[in-house]
């Protein structure tokens, strides 16, 4: 994994020993006691590799927003931070979310949403259609399911709505301070 913009690769908060324990530490419970973060914490950089091949990659490689992957490429303390404190709280998180939520839980496969939703127009297509055409029923499907946006993994997230869903399953306050300081700035 790439560093962020003040290059320090995570295998020198290894070198760094207990003193580099020590460091990620202090910060991580300076934000858990509900201090803000510095700004060279929350400093990131961004890349955009494009999606897929096209021909005249081989001469110059241009994509439209759209056909790129967004990847933030954050400082590694915000990184190692952020891990330690989700990695405690994975096992109780997995066996309370509801079966429903598949994206981002351990063990869980998102691409079922996909299927469901591809299932559930499909079948919403075949009810509304007056003729037997299967053709038809399959247009009208993918007309259904063309408002959805599959290409952006995170168009927008309300951090107030995760605020209140940790703060409504009796997360720890020092956790809810950890989050509110990592999604701050963004």
């Amino acid at each position: 994994s790439k560093t962020g913009p003040d290059g320090l690769p995570y295998c020198a908060w290894g070198a760094a020993g207990p003193w580099g324990s020590r460091t990620l530490f202090m910060l991580g419970d300076a934000l858990q006691e509900g201090l803000p973060p510095t700004l060279e914490l929350k400093q990131s950089l961004i890349a955009w590799p494009p999606k897929g091949y096209c021909e005249e990659d081989e001469t110059e490689v241009l994509r439209p927003p759209v056909d790129t992957r967004p990847i933030g490429l954050k400082n590694t303390a915000n990184t190692l931070i952020a891990g330690t404190a989700v990695g405690k709280f994975t096992a109780a998180m997995k066996v309370s979310t509801h079966k429903a939520q598949r994206g981002f839980v351990p063990g869980r496969q998102f691409l079922h949403n996909v299927i469901d939703l591809d299932s559930a127009g499909r079948l919403l297509a075949m009810k509304t259609s007056n003729d037997n055409d299967a053709s038809s029923c399959i247009f009208r499907a993918i007309a259904c399911l063309g408002f959805f946006d599959f290409r952006a993994a995170f168009p927008s997230i309300f951090h107030g709505w995760i605020m209140l869903v940790l703060a409504r399953r009796g997360f720890p306050k020092g956790f809810c301070n950890l989050i509110k300081a990592l999604y701050s700035f963004n």
